[in-house]
C-alpha cells in the first residue's frame, strides 16, 4: 500500500511540475501583398511546447515601454512556390520552375513579455514594415498617460493589469486539477485508515 501511495505522490509532482511551464507567445497572422506586410488579428496563446515560425529573411523586435529591445525573431514569409512539370505522355516529371506569389499568409509566434509596447517588423534590409502596438497585453503597471498617449485611447479605457487572453481559462484548469489531487489524497488517507482498522 505504501509503495502505491508513494508512486501516485510521485505521479502527482510530475503532473504539476509539468503544468507549471506554461509559456505564452503573440500569435500574429501575418499576410503578404505585393511587398506590403499587414496583419489581421493578434492574440496571447498559452503553450507547454515550444511555438515557432519558420526562419527567414523578416525579423521581428519586440520593444518595452522604456524602448529597449526584448526579443529579436527571424521568419519567414512564403512568396514563392517550386512546381513540377509532369509529361502527359509518360506520366513522369521532366521539369520545374518557380511562380512568385503576390499574396502569402503566414502564422507568426513571437515570445510574449509583460512588459511590451510594441512589436516591428522589417525587411531583410531593415526597413520597417508594419508595427503592431501590444501595450493592450502587457501585465506590468505602466504610466497611464504613456499608454494613452502610445495608443489613443482615453484613460477609462486603459487597464494596465488586463489578464492576457487564455490565462483565466488555464486559472480555472489549474484550480480544478488541484481539487482533484486534493480528492485523490483524501481518498488514499482514508483507505489508509480502514486498512489499519481491519488489522486491528
Amino acid at each position: 500500500m505504501r509503495k502505491i501511495t508513494v508512486s501516485i505522490l510521485i505521479f502527482l509532482l510530475l503532473i504539476v511540475s509539468a503544468s507549471a511551464q506554461i509559456n505564452h507567445y503573440y500569435e500574429i497572422d501575418v499576410g503578404y501583398q505585393r511587398g506590403d506586410i499587414s496583419y489581421k488579428s493578434i492574440s496571447v496563446k498559452p503553450s507547454q511546447e515550444e511555438l515557432k515560425t519558420p526562419e527567414g529573411t523578416y525579423i521581428t523586435e519586440v520593444v518595452s515601454f522604456d524602448n529597449q529591445i526584448l526579443n529579436v525573431t527571424f521568419f519567414d514569409i512564403p512568396t514563392f512556390i517550386l512546381i513540377d512539370y509532369t509529361n502527359p505522355e509518360t506520366g513522369e516529371v521532366d521539369g520545374g520552375g518557380m511562380i512568385e506569389l503576390n499574396e502569402s499568409e503566414v502564422v507568426l509566434y513571437v515570445p510574449y513579455y509583460e512588459n511590451a509596447q510594441e512589436i516591428n517588423i522589417y525587411d531583410w534590409d531593415l526597413n520597417k514594415k508594419l508595427t503592431i502596438n501590444v501595450g493592450s497585453y502587457a501585465k506590468e503597471i505602466v504610466d497611464i498617460k504613456e499608454i494613452k498617449e502610445t495608443e489613443g485611447l482615453d484613460e477609462k479605457e486603459v487597464s494596465p493589469s488586463r489578464e492576457i487572453e487564455g490565462e483565466k481559462s488555464i486559472k480555472k484548469v489549474l484550480f480544478a486539477f488541484f481539487v482533484g489531487v486534493g480528492g485523490v489524497i483524501l481518498l488514499i488517507i482514508i483507505l489508509i485508515r480502514l486498512r489499519k482498522k481491519k488489522s486491528t
